[in-house]
């Protein structure tokens, strides 16, 4: 049985004065299941990019990995949610061209890149951002790869067309949920998403640790390159790839817009999910952080965790970098 906790909070603080709080949900689970609960998890939510994981194994299950030869950097970019860097861009540049598609051919939009860098990068140079700078570009070249092996029509992100109904039937097999049944909505990259219990994503998350044997392959292949990739998972300054980077990949962590952030120790088995009830991602990061110092797995006080992560000193700076207040999340054990 579950054990139940009240839910986390996060605290921004002035001086000693607690500015804003944020209110985060979480669970652990293992493939046995749930172990524990942090607030009332009994509402879906919509995983978001924390779902790129099965859409990437999808690619790989089903023969398209093997029908192009992808490798371990594009198993990556399968379930990235990029920075938009040089290395992101020119990456999905050459899989475009080794699938014979341009950047016409994916249907995700463009947005400016979610690295600060990067978006200076782009501007300084007299360019503008386009799909390849996409967050999800790498997933929707996943699913161009998919479509191509599957013989099916171009637009790949409809509901009903084959990649997706592939799609569901692979997570499904994870998630313990009716996919065809189930909530959805066009993600921000207009591929559905589906609404789901906080559970069954961290109960997702462990199985794909222990999969099915028919799907032991897969699997493995897709927990490598999450491993030996975290540069491009997400990017210069970001939670996912810092985490691993300071952990030489014994965390694999994977984010979700509107405050949804899911890992997986592999070692252990354990998997973790929070999601900030108000959406905001330094809460449900905040949050994970302290779960994962709790299983015995990150350091919060470690240098190279700083060096690629800032608010893991918990300090609050201004503009002049002098210190103005604190993190302080409140975790009941």
């Amino acid at each position: 049985m579950a054990t139940e906790y009240g839910p986390i909070q996060v605290h921004y603080t002035r001086g000693d004065t607690v500015e804003s709080t944020h209110e985060v949900v979480a669970v652990r689970a293992t493939t046995d299941g749930v172990q524990a609960r942090w607030g009332d998890v009994s509402h879906p939510v919509f995983p978001r990019s924390a779902f790129k994981p099965f859409q990437a194994l999808t690619v790989i299950a089903l023969g398209a990995a093997d029908a192009f030869d992808l490798q371990t950097h594009q198993l990556a970019l399968a379930m990235a949610s990029h920075n938009g860097e040089a290395r992101h861009v020119e990456a999905v540049t050459a899989w475009l061209d080794q699938l014979s598609l341009t950047e016409q051919d994916l249907h995700c939009g463009s947005h400016i890149p979610m690295g600060t860098k990067a978006t200076a990068d782009v501007y300084r140079s007299g360019g503008e951002p386009t799909a390849r700078h996409n967050n999800c570009s790498g997933k929707h070249t996943g699913m161009l790869a998919l479509m191509k092996h599957l013989g099916a029509a171009p637009d790949y992100e409809d509901y009903d067309h084959p990649v997706q109904v592939k799609t569901r039937e692979i997570a499904e097999r994870f998630l313990d949920v009716d996919l065809g049944a189930a909530p959805w909505a066009a993600d921000g990259c207009a591929v559905p998403n589906y609404a789901m219990h906080l559970s069954a994503l961290a109960i997702g998350y462990a199985r794909l640790n222990a999969p099915p044997d028919d799907m032991a392959d897969a699997c493995g292949r897709l927990l490598d390159a999450w491993a030996k990739r975290p540069d491009l998972i997400a990017g210069a300054d970001r939670f996912d790839t810092a985490v691993m980077l300071a952990t030489n990949s014994q965390i694999l962590s994977k984010c979700g817009a509107e405050g949804v952030q899911a890992a997986l120790i592999p070692s252990t088995g354990v998997a973790l999910a929070t999601k900030a009830l108000d959406g905001g991602q330094r809460a449900a990061e905040q949050a994970m952080a302290e779960l994962l110092a709790n299983e015995g797995v990150l350091d919060l006080t470690d240098a190279e965790l700083a060096k690629h992560w800032k608010p893991a000193t918990r300090a609050l700076t201004n503009a002049r970098g002098d210190q103005i207040g604190r993190i302080e999340v409140v975790v009941a054990s």
